[in-house]
């Protein structure tokens, strides 16, 4: 479906402001969705801050198939048509279940799945539907919907004598309680994997399908201080990621591979070493890990980006992350919202690695890196990656002006007052006879 017009002037809205002394732009092909090599910091970035007035407390996100963005305030559900937030109010005489709105859900049949602190309710085109199992429904923690169409939920508080994981079948929820292999008087996370497992946190970590289960972290069950497994994701080939509460060698974010589970780290994120609430794994297969004091972090092809307040981003507590149908990404913080999206214009500067503050030169090579003359270094693009020859380490100089590369590969550079050139590692002067 065509998204309405105002989503899509939503990519107009604040063009993202320059984040160091030059800029230097390069073309890239447009793209539906984020593009997993390219820096947070080269994103589009939109923010609508806590302090601004626009919005309270958000949590929870979602899109429905018209294309309107929900927000969860604690002020109540707002709606965003790419220009303003607007606070929804309930059909006459109808009411949420809950005072407080903990997940939304945009299924693909057009219902918005709510999911209160007092039961879960299905709202569209303004007819509102709520699930009640007693006067005061159990919590809903977590929805989704997996590749069936099937909704499904998490809940706590249980006072219906029924269990925590629960399956949506017309007006009525199907619940799965420790008779069907799903443990536990709560429940959190929710995911489910590419075999149509259902992953969720129950204290320990429960892996569940009908007439099968498996549990992990079970130590946790003997941590009553502990806060256990607050949130799952589930990538592609089998794939999970889960994250407990707390920092230490079993605790943070950790992996599931080869049928073992082990602290998750790669280059720029070490799992041990944060706590995080929300793990989001994209249509391209990155993870994103929101954390609860240390911003945002994305890995994609084994290594991290790491983007938090200092950079731009509304607050460092993340409290959920989002995917749109066009594939801008949402953020919510303890501050605000922010949404990332692809440009049509890369910017390269001193936040993606660049030294210097004066670019002289830009010079493509044959092998696809591209070279920039700066002031105290040579600065290498490759593969959307910065390198560096810097002053004092490498480069024999400081003000990098002029460069060609001839027919054999050699790099011509003017370092400032002598001519140079740069093969296999090495700088040469040149001797001008005079």
């Amino acid at each position: 479906m065509v998204l309405p017009e105002p989503i899509h002037k939503a990519r107009l809205l604040n063009p993202s402001l320059s984040r160091g002394v030059f800029l230097l732009f390069v073309l890239s092909a447009a793209a539906c969705a984020v593009d997993p090599h390219t820096l947070i910091s080269q994103y589009g970035h939109t923010a609508w801050r806590v302090q601004d007035g626009f919005l309270s407390h958000p949590g929870s996100i979602s899109q429905t198939t018209d294309g309107y963005i929900w927000v969860a305030t604690a002020g109540g559900l707002m709606r965003f048509d790419g220009v303003k937030f607007t606070p929804w109010t309930a059909p006459k005489g109808q009411s949420l279940p809950g005072s407080g709105i903990s997940s939304l859900l945009g299924g693909r049949d057009g219902n918005l799945w709510i999911g209160t602190y007092g039961g879960l309710s299905r709202l569209k085109n303004g007819v509102l539907f709520n699930y009640k199992t007693t006067p005061n429904s159990p919590g809903i923690n977590n929805v989704i919907e997996d590749h069936t169409g099937a909704i499904w939920v998490t809940r706590y508080q249980l006072n219906d004598g029924k269990g925590s994981l629960c399956r949506v079948e017309g007006d009525q929820l199907r619940c799965y309680g420790e008779k069907d292999g799903s443990p536990g008087k709560y429940a959190t996370g929710l995911a489910e994997d590419s075999a149509g497992n259902i992953w969720f946190g129950c204290k320990m970590l429960c892996r569940w399908a009908p007439g099968s289960s498996s549990f992990y972290f079970e130590d946790q069950l003997k941590n009553p201080a502990g806060d256990g497994v607050t949130n799952v994701a589930a990538g592609p080939s089998g794939s999970v990621w889960a994250g407990l509460g707390g920092t230490g060698r079993k605790l943070g974010v950790q992996y599931y591979s080869g049928g073992k589970w082990a602290s998750y780290v790669v280059p720029g994120f070490d799992g041990a070493t944060v706590v995080s609430d929300v793990l989001f794994v994209d249509r391209d297969h990155s993870l994103w890990v929101g954390t609860e004091s240390h911003g945002l972090y994305r890995v994609h092809d084994g290594v991290a980006d790491h983007y938090g307040s200092t950079n731009g981003l509304s607050g460092d507590t993340v409290e959920y992350i989002y995917e749109d149908r066009e594939g801008n990404l949402w953020v919510t913080t303890d501050r605000g919202v922010d949404m990332f999206r692809d440009l049509p214009v890369l910017t390269f500067s001193t936040t993606e690695g660049f030294i210097g503050s004066e670019v002289h030169s830009v010079l493509a090579l044959s092998n696809g890196s591209v070279w920039v003359g700066n002031l105290g270094a040579v600065d290498i693009i490759r593969a959307g990656r910065v390198s560096v020859i810097a002053a004092g380490h490498g480069l024999p100089g400081q003000h990098v002006q002029a460069m060609f590369q001839d027919h054999t590969g050699q790099i011509w550079l003017g370092v400032d007052n002598t001519i140079m050139t740069y093969k296999l590692g090495r700088f040469s002067a040149i001797k001008i006879q005079t």
